[in-house]
């Protein structure tokens, strides 16, 4: 073999090892995620006597940091107990008043602590995240399945779901003779955003 072929596969190592380092580097950076507010949604169910109760609430902000080295998270997301909405104004009202407090109590946060991937692909994160949901003056752990899919560029779309024993967590019972509700409220998230390098 001639130096200067020799010198020639030299070169392309290089270029090829140097382009698989970057990539591994780029696989266990951190990672932020930056909340678009405007396009996420946080949706409710609750059963009660002849209906499902269904509604929503605004997200206020959201910011969290991914380490792939160790599954560590950090960040809050903040939504506004004060918007709750299910087209009844006057169960808005009893439900933001006597169950929420929301006056009291303006925000629900969730911080979330660890994600535990099971399938990662250049367009699609499925996991489960662990954290810890501030609620009605009240902080709890719990476990959510998430999948992430890419909507376009750095444009993610997180959504997941998670259930909320309230009276168990300290809220009051809206039942009466009248109606009967569920001790439960079923909790999805649509989060959409940014993935930074931070």
């Amino acid at each position: 073999m001639s130096p200067s072929r020799g010198l020639g596969w030299i070169v392309l190592f290089a270029v090829v090892w140097t382009a698989a380092m970057a990539r591994a580097q780029a696989d266990v950076a951190p990672l932020g995620f930056e909340l678009d507010a405007a396009a996420s949604d946080v949706r409710f169910e609750l059963g009660a006597t002849l209906h499902t109760v269904r509604g929503r609430f605004d997200v206020t902000e959201g910011r969290v940091r991914f380490d792939p080295q160790t599954g560590a998270v950090s960040g809050r997301v903040v939504v506004d107990a004060r918007s709750g909405d299910s087209g009844n104004g006057t169960r808005d009202a009893n439900m933001r008043e006597w169950v929420l407090e929301s006056e009291t109590y303006p925000e629900i946060v969730f911080e979330p602590r660890r994600l535990d991937v099971e399938e990662r692909t250049e367009d699609v994160l499925r996991g489960r995240l662990e954290g810890r949901l501030e609620i009605h003056g009240g902080r709890h752990p719990i476990v959510v399945p998430i999948e992430a899919r890419r909507v376009e560029g750095a444009r993610w779309r997180v959504m997941g779901g998670f259930d909320v024993p309230f009276t168990e967590w300290g809220m009051t019972d809206p039942s009466n003779f009248l109606l009967s509700v569920d001790k439960v409220i079923a909790v999805e998230f649509d989060a959409v955003g940014d993935l930074t390098r931070p």
